[in-house]
């Protein structure tokens, strides 16, 4: 489809071309004549077929794919395509920044990754069969918390990379590596016991975050050291929760 260029009788409208092609324009553009006129344009302007629409102001574009990667990148390119403002990266130093002077943030961005956990069944569980099913239940969310933790303190945050931490210690990486993975009744025991006591110490961990996370140094729960299956299920269910609290403790903005 082609649209005829127009101009009204001041010249002050043109309507470029627009295609159904995969390298479609369509372009309006106020007082053709002046450099600084308005146009739209979703006609890729650089590498890349994914170009996203950008809006020309004269010589400078307003694009939300800065990389013309196809990626979600706000700011403004010059005429000749380089970058004069990144948005995007603008944006995280503004939130690396807020993390630094917020003491609420203890970290400078928000970990979901457990929010849709949900907790394990605290009914008591009778018989052979549902006690086997059950403890393979706990054996595996012990294993899994202790998955999420060590992805958790992984995670540095800058100005330059969204991410959690300050700062990364090895301390709570060796701690929380130190405790057996979970494979039955004894061992699931032991790792939740010592997923409480990581999470206390990593809570105030000098320079990881950006600020102390002074709640979950202090949480507790109804039994760190439980001594049965049934104990530990309670004791992990209550280290989910306090695991996602003290995770939700960021900046959600980016």
């Amino acid at each position: 489809m082609f649209l005829q260029d127009f101009f009204d009788y001041l010249g002050n409208l043109h309507v470029g071309s627009f295609t159904r092609s995969s390298r479609a324009r369509m372009t309006v553009d106020f007082d053709a004549d002046d450099t600084g006129g308005i146009a739209l344009d979703v006609a890729p302007t650089r590498a890349g077929a994914g170009r996203k629409a950008g809006i020309k102001l004269g010589g400078y574009t307003l694009t939300q794919d800065l990389l013309g990667d196809g990626t979600l990148n706000f700011g403004i390119l010059d005429s000749t395509g380089a970058v004069v403002i990144n948005f995007s990266a603008a944006q995280l130093v503004a939130k690396f920044n807020l993390a630094v002077n917020t003491p609420a943030n203890v970290h400078q961005d928000i970990d979901t990754t457990l929010v849709s956990t949900a907790a394990l069944s605290e009914t008591v569980a009778v018989g052979a069969p549902a006690i086997a099913a059950k403890l393979a239940l706990v054996v595996a969310r012990a294993n899994a918390l202790k998955a999420w933790a060590a992805t958790h303190i992984a995670s540095l945050g800058t100005s330059a990379v969204d991410g959690y931490h300050l700062a990364l210690s090895a301390t709570s990486g060796d701690t929380l590596a130190a405790i057996p993975a979970a494979t039955n009744e004894a061992t699931s025991i032991t790792l939740a016991t010592g997923l409480f006591t990581w999470l206390g110490a990593h809570a105030d961990e000098a320079g990881a975050h950006f600020h102390d996370d002074t709640v979950a140094n202090a949480a507790t729960v109804t039994d760190s050291t439980p001594a049965d299956m049934e104990a530990t299920c309670v004791c992990l269910n209550e280290l989910l929760v306090l695991f996602k609290a003290h995770a939700a403790r960021g900046i959600s903005a980016t």
